[in-house]
């Protein structure tokens, strides 16, 4: 991706912060603003990168996530969409899960290696979103200090950005994001993003935060570019 991305990577590890910086990461930094035992808060990972990094859009995505080169095409075609660029803007996608342990699969290198185990994975549902992009006119101010990785951050981001006039984006018809996963996880508290949010925690509205609820989609044309298509139809959960 690089140069035109600029990676920064966040961890209080330090030995992890230094080994990131010799594979060519950009910035290494502890992590600031925490919630849920120590879990970073998402909003201040932002705006963290933004006060460091003048980008014309920014982006999260999980350590497990992999992406094809339909990453950085998705991204310049919303950049060059004028029209909707210089509104704040929320772009997801749909991931691909890979079961590593049934593929016996140990490590994927370069671009080559990611296209073949895309063929492997099978299209996961829209409530999963492992990345997030947006643009400095995103409204952070208007979210509470959820924590990334656990339960709701994702759908409750989305949900909000909805409700309040955001241009949200489903990037899965471009986007390939290979999720790497394995039969055994860790498990970690699931409830502390819930606890964070009370009163505003409803289920049936944080639904509404799909990626099929999304108000554009993205699709490429004969030329292989990047356009985005208004939605003309919705499930039912939006």
């Amino acid at each position: 991706m690089k140069p035109k991305v600029v990676l920064i990577f966040f961890s209080d590890n330090s030995k992890l912060r230094k080994y990131v910086s010799s594979i060519g990461w950009d910035l290494t930094l502890s992590v600031g603003l925490k919630s849920c035992n120590g879990t970073p808060v998402l909003k201040d990972m932002f705006l963290t990168a933004q006060k460091l990094v003048n980008s014309k859009l920014y982006a999260y995505a999980n350590a497990d996530i992999l992406f094809n080169q339909g990453f950085l095409s998705t991204l310049e075609g919303v950049v060059n969409n004028t029209a909707i660029y210089r509104n704040p803007i929320h772009l997801s996608g749909k991931r691909s899960d890979l079961l590593l342990n049934v593929h016996k699969i140990t490590n994927i290198r370069g671009e080559k290696e990611v296209e073949r185990a895309f063929k492997k994975s099978h299209i996961s549902y829209g409530y999963a979103e492992d990345y997030f992009v947006v643009n400095r006119e995103f409204p952070w101010k208007i979210y509470p200090n959820l924590a990334i990785g656990r339960e709701i951050v994702d759908n409750y981001l989305a949900f909000v950005a909805r409700k309040n006039k955001v241009t949200t984006i489903d990037a899965s018809g471009t986007i390939g994001a290979l999720h790497q996963k394995t039969k055994s996880r860790v498990k970690k508290p699931s409830d502390c993003n819930k606890k964070i949010l009370g009163t505003l925690y409803s289920r049936r509205k944080i639904a509404r935060g799909n990626v099929e609820c999304f108000s554009f989609e993205t699709r490429f044309d004969f030329d292989s570019k990047v356009f985005l298509m208004k939605r003309g139809q919705y499930t039912t959960v939006c």
